[in-house]
């Protein structure tokens, strides 16, 4: 009889603490079909515990969607569907697939840009876009084993050029 008192006890507060957590359904959809298919496949995570962890969810997808060069992108909308499901909407805009650098041959030399890129010119050289944040760390590294330890790169400048390249 205790055992069977104390096994009620049991499941009565496993089930209870179950029935108070209510997972959140997020879905982030674009304008467009091809939109919404390019969000879906960063496969961002659907089901969260909280409103916090939905926000921290949408800025990394942001953050992701810039890094693969829609830059552009912004949130259009937020809407609350019911208590457990919330709706994000984007507008990817233009995606960028290169990235043009013109850089000071004095301060960074051409041994450098040639072991990045071959698509080099006198003042600058040309990248893919999702490759920006690795190519400028190897720079810096370079930059600082040529003995300049507290060097910063950075973009700035920025210029969008036709549709899908972008200038620094």
């Amino acid at each position: 009889m205790q055992k069977r008192i104390a096994f009620l006890i049991f499941l009565f507060t496993v089930c209870s603490s179950e029935l108070k957590a209510q997972n959140l359904t997020l879905t982030i959809n674009g304008t467009t079909e091809v939109e919404t298919k390019t969000i879906d496949s960063l496969d961002y995570k659907k089901t969260h515990s909280d409103y916090a962890s939905i926000t921290q969810e949408v800025n990394i997808l942001q953050k992701r969607l810039f890094r693969l060069g829609y830059i552009e992108s912004k949130l259009t909308s937020k809407d609350k569907v019911n208590d457990s499901a919330i709706v994000f909407n984007f507008q990817l805009n233009i995606k960028y697939d290169t990235l043009h650098i013109y850089y000071n041959p004095k301060v960074i030399s051409k041994k450098i840009i040639n072991l990045i890129t071959s698509k080099t010119f006198d003042d600058h050289f040309s990248i893919a876009f999702t490759e920006a944040e690795r190519v400028l760390n190897f720079i810096n590294t370079q930059i600082t084993n040529e003995g300049y330890p507290f060097s910063k790169i950075k973009l700035s400048e920025i210029k969008t050029e036709r549709q899908q390249n972008l200038n620094r």
